[in-house]
């Protein structure tokens, strides 16, 4: 599944509509195409997971997640240092 780091700022918040979930985070430097493994901590989302990201801007980052859902929490992590079994 590859490896990931985690980012400094560990905590964002998420909203989900329409089969998109879009992550808040500031200046992230996240490129479409890059994958995120994302933990959802609260709110609608479940499928904890390996994303692409299909749309990104200065803070925030779309990701595909089929369905919609209330808004949450979610901690964010990018590739390259450790293997998803111990990001919990």
């Amino acid at each position: 599944m590859g490896t990931f780091t985690r980012w400094r700022r560990l905590l964002s918040t998420y909203t989900w509509a329409s089969d998109v979930v879009t992550v808040s985070f500031t200046a992230h430097g996240l490129s479409v195409g890059d994958k995120v493994y994302l933990n959802f901590t609260s709110g609608g989302a479940t499928a904890d997971g390996v994303y692409t990201v299909k749309v990104s801007a200065t803070n925030p980052f779309d990701v595909a997640l089929s369905g919609s859902g209330t808004a949450g929490s979610v901690v964010a992590y990018r590739n390259l240092t450790t293997s998803p079994s111990d990001l919990n």
